[in-house]
């Protein structure tokens, strides 16, 4: 070991005279694990904000689209997709029919609107999309329902969610639509245009998460849009799906040497540029500000060094006498520097990691006090003491029921409410009576001693009485404005919806209920649901 080395390490670890120089050396090290940590746990949240929008955004469309570049038809388009699947690195192609129509419901001819519409081919698609896993009422789940309904003997149409609402319509409902395509100008200056009109049936909603699909997209049947638009057996675009998304530049250049004029190769890098060169931008300016924390502990560590060499020199005027040169006193100073800001980062890298792995696991954290009393934050419910904290051997039973009750309670909010939360304000019950159902039976499970499912007939009763008044309403009733929700946090929304949940299971069988219930989460994780939701789930398990 060097005797620059040597003399740092003694240096760092001494219990020095100089205490003041030892505090602000600490306060470096804290401010670099601080600055580092924050770089850290910032960048992996943007990085999880971006990669969650570009799953959802990309997810619907295309890693690489080719069409014409006029947009018009292709014709040969078979052969061109046989030679894209050749490709190494592609996972998945398949024809798309790009075009606007105008839609209105057939119930109500005065809900009008301009829609872009995608006519595909059910069996390839899902190979370029996410469309299958966001469909709200497919049987059995992911199939694609589209093209000519035989008993029916109608079209399919597959709507966007927040569409299919300004239309009023839902499944089984018929729509319009009407195409302008091919029309004469000048017979129509004369004449006035006569748009084309076309049925076709709701078989399904979609919601992916992305208002820009969900309120103007619809799909239906590839053939059934080439008939409409007048296509004969051509299509507008080819899909791509690459197996590295990141990579999906790349290969965009090579397809586009391979398909020169007159097609047009682009990836999804150039279908949303602003929003993910916004996103680039956010994550650098929150890198350079971060920064700046670890740049102030730099000039701290350049601080404590500096008062450290005033501090030392007659220890080091006795280095220099037995021989030590201008050089290796440097080095001692510099490799003490070095130590604090490598400490430090390393500290920090630690922290920012830890902090990071711990949101993904699922805590009880109690709070001296808070409003709510108990909130079910995803993977890290808080608490207020007195309803977490307890002390069982001197705890009254009484004591010890109403905590497990509420540990249960909010335990269930990470699937009823977090996993699967409602879609809006007027289905709260799908929440908190799911919630209280949960607590009886986990807690009836936990401790059958206590007889949870007979003391609840107290709770049931009395929200039963307040049924009886004439000033009840029903479990769910509409809501206007999220403030009207504040009233519907009560016994009838809490007991009487889990008791209209306990008369189900004892009715279906304990097996028939949890398998609709399972449905009912898997079908709609990570989203929202109605009401109507569930009792497909049940009735379909039923």
């Amino acid at each position: 070991m060097s005797i620059a080395l040597f003399v740092a390490g003694r240096y760092l670890r001494s219990s020095q005279r100089e205490g003041f120089v030892s505090v602000i050396a600490y306060m470096a090290v804290g401010g670099v694990i601080l600055g580092v940590a924050a770089l850290v746990i910032i960048l992996s949240v943007t990085n999880g904000f971006a990669g969650e929008i570009k799953s959802r955004l990309i997810g619907m469309t295309a890693h690489i689209n080719i069409r014409r570049y006029d947009g018009g038809p292709i014709a040969e388009w078979r052969g061109l997709l046989e030679e894209v699947q050749g490709y190494a690195e592609v996972v998945g192609a398949a024809p798309v029919v790009d075009s606007k129509v105008i839609i209105t419901a057939q119930r109500d001819r005065s809900r009008v609107d301009g829609i872009p519409v995608w006519g595909i081919d059910p069996e390839p698609f899902p190979t370029v999309s996410d469309l299958p896993g966001h469909l709200q009422y497919a049987d059995p789940p992911g199939e694609i329902l589209l093209g000519h309904l035989e008993e029916l003997d109608k079209q399919g149409i597959i709507l966007g969610e927040h569409l299919a609402r300004r239309l009023q319509v839902g499944p089984g409902f018929d729509v319009l639509l009407l195409t302008l395509r091919n029309i004469d100008v000048d017979s129509a200056v004369m004449d006035g245009f006569t748009p084309r009109v076309w049925q076709f049936l709701v078989t399904d909603h979609f919601e992916s998460g992305m208002y820009q699909y969900d309120d103007n997209y619809a799909f239906i049947h590839i053939e059934d849009a080439q008939r409409i638009l007048e296509l004969g057996d051509a299509v507008t675009d080819i899909h791509i799906h690459v197996e590295d998304i990141q990579r999906a530049p790349e290969i965009r250049d090579i397809l586009a040497e391979d398909f020169a004029y007159p097609y047009s190769v682009r990836d999804w890098t150039q279908l949303f540029p602003e929003f993910f060169n916004w996103i680039e931008l956010e994550k650098w300016a929150l890198f350079i500000a971060l920064s700046l924390i670890i740049l102030v502990a730099a000039f701290n560590i350049m601080s404590i060094l500096v008062m450290s060499v005033l501090v030392k020199t007659p220890e080091i005027g006795i280095l220099r006498t037995i021989g030590c040169t201008v050089g290796e006193v440097y080095r001692i100073f510099v490799y003490q520097g070095l130590a604090i800001g490598g400490i430090g980062t390393v500290l920090g890298c630690l922290v920012g990691f830890g902090l990071c792995f711990a949101q993904q696991r699922f805590d009880l954290i109690a709070i001296p006090d808070f409003a709510m009393g108990a909130m079910e934050n995803l993977g890290a419910i808080t608490f207020r003491e007195t309803a977490l904290l307890i002390d069982e051997n001197k705890a009254a039973r009484s004591e010890l029921e109403r905590v497990a009750d509420v540990v249960s309670h909010e335990n269930a909010h990470m699937w009823f409410g977090d996993l699967v939360t409602m879609k809006w304000w007027n289905g709260l019950w799908l929440n908190e009576a799911f919630a209280t159902f949960m607590e009886l039976m986990a807690v009836d499970h936990w401790k059958p001693e206590w007889q949870r499912w007979t003391s609840f007939a107290a709770s049931r009763a009395a929200a039963l009485q307040v049924d009886g008044l004439q000033s009840t309403r029903p479990i769910e009733f509409p809501v206007h404005h999220p403030d009207e929700a504040a009233g519907m946090f009560d016994i009838l929304t809490y007991e009487k919806g889990a008791a209209v949940l306990r008369m189900l299971e004892q009715y279906l069988s304990p097996e028939t209920f949890r398998a609709g219930i399972s449905s009912y989460l898997k079908k709609h994780e990570y989203g929202s649901a109605e009401t109507t939701d569930l009792w497909d789930a049940i009735e379909e398990s039923a």
